[in-house]
């Protein structure tokens, strides 16, 4: 039974931490490396091990070719595969030991485990996020990104207005969030939860200007780059930031979605 497509994939990225540049040599050294995990690669498998390093180089991840000594560019098989090298962008994907964008199925496993009631929707608009990031379609990935983010900030928003008790600050509430801007249904929720984060656990009020305020701020605005025609450039390395500091304020939104529910 081949084995499946995404834990392939992790592996492989496990390996490029340990052998920064190398040669791939599949028949030897890979199926060795994946028999130590316990994982004998038949005949379908080492295509999709072919495939992944193949996504790995469209990836920027790595390029073919050793390390090039001065004056030896021009030597056979100084630019070809098996010979590889981890390029800089690459160096930090694999280094990354939380979350990995480039590792979909565990990045999404991870959040799930993490934030076990996180929204449906949210998971949608982050699968299609890593889809396009690993694609190298930067303007898409920062868009569902940023919808990803304003629904679960959406959902703070209304988590909040169903806690007042109050039924005239519910209804001025409800009146201010009313607004299609998300900003402003933003500044509805912050200029109240700010001045009452002291009575917060620890756990949640902790940074909680950086973390709530200030990362939605930062993918939101890499949203809005993106997503209309102003003519910047998304960097693949912003996106990147991107996906590796949504789980920092998404769990401090579904923290702050529980504690207001209890």
């Amino acid at each position: 039974m081949p084995t499946e497509y995404h834990i392939i994939r992790f592996y492989l990225i496990e390996y490029l931490r340990q052998h920064p540049e190398n040669q791939f040599n599949i028949p030897g050294s890979l199926k060795g490396y994946f028999a130590g995990k316990d994982i004998t690669l038949d005949e379908q498998d080492l295509k999709t091990v072919q495939q992944v390093i193949h996504e790995f180089y469209h990836e920027g991840i790595l390029i073919p070719g050793p390390k090039i000594k001065e004056n030896t560019i021009a030597q056979s098989g100084a630019l070809k595969f098996p010979f590889y090298q981890l390029t800089e962008y690459g160096d930090k994907v694999v280094h990354a030991t939380e979350y990995q964008p480039h590792d979909p199925d565990g990045y999404l496993n991870r959040i799930k485990t993490d934030i076990p009631e996180i929204d449906g929707v949210i998971i949608r608009y982050l699968e299609e996020s890593l889809s396009c990031f690993r694609k190298n379609l930067l303007f898409a990935a920062a868009v569902m990104l940023g919808c990803a983010a304003e629904k679960a900030m959406l959902l703070l928003i209304q988590a909040f207005g169903d806690s007042r008790t109050d039924p005239e600050e519910r209804q001025r509430y409800e009146k201010e969030t009313k607004s299609f801007v998300i900003r402003r249904k933003w500044e509805a929720l912050w200029k109240r939860l700010e001045p009452s984060s002291a009575s917060l656990p620890k756990n949640l009020s902790e940074d909680l200007g950086t973390i709530l305020e200030r990362i939605f701020d930062i993918i939101r605005t890499t949203r809005n780059d993106a997503g209309h025609p102003t003519g910047r450039i998304i960097e693949k390395e912003t996106v990147h930031a991107n996906l590796l500091l949504f789980p920092i304020f998404c769990k401090r939104v579904q923290g702050l979605i529980r504690h207001l529910s209890s």
